[in-house]
């Protein structure tokens, strides 16, 4: 019984991510690493404002990717 249940797939875990955060810099950090994004926070690097990723790469280990990210932009009107 016990190895049925650990052959079956984990559900997967919501990506939890600054609000705001455009969907297009996820699919970029997914393509670059070929993994699936699990959360992003914000972090900085060399004072440079970004986000830090939890990346969970296709041989099953987690990486973490730092990529440059102001924050949301305001609408212009």
């Amino acid at each position: 019984m016990l190895a049925l249940l650990l052959a079956l797939p984990a559900p997967a875990a919501p990506v939890r991510t600054p609000e705001g955060l455009p969907a297009e810099l996820v699919h970029a950090v997914e393509s670059a690493t070929g993994g699936r994004v699990l959360a992003a926070e914000p972090a900085e690097r060399d004072g440079v404002p970004g986000l830090r990723f939890r990346v969970l790469t296709p041989d099953g280990r987690v990486r973490h990717v730092w990529r440059p990210w102001a924050g949301p932009r305001e609408r212009r009107r």
